[in-house]
């Protein structure tokens, strides 16, 4: 693992500075990206057909994987305590 990879999977202040710069300039420029191969592929059957194989390769590889681990199992919350009046903040002193 790079020290990088490390800060963010540990959540120091680098971690999330760097979390941020990925998203600050990294991100901006994959969008690009994708959207210069999309409008490439309009005119372009043989582009589209490749694109289409591939999201369906991917499609049926989720389904495949989905099908292996069943439905997930839900995760329902106890009942939270009770709270006294008493206890609760006056909603003039948030405001």
């Amino acid at each position: 693992m790079t020290s990088k990879f490390k800060a963010v999977v540990c959540g120091t202040a680098f971690g999330r500075f760097y979390l941020r710069a990925v998203f600050d300039t990294q991100w901006p420029q994959a969008i690009h990206r994708a959207l210069d191969a999309f409008i490439a592929s309009i005119g372009n059957p043989v582009l589209a057909q490749h694109q289409s194989a591939w999201a369906l390769s991917v499609t049926r590889s989720w389904h495949q994987i989905s099908t292996l681990l069943g439905p997930p199992a839900l995760i329902e919350p106890g009942t939270p305590p009770e709270v006294a009046l008493c206890q609760q903040p006056c909603q003039q002193e948030a405001e």
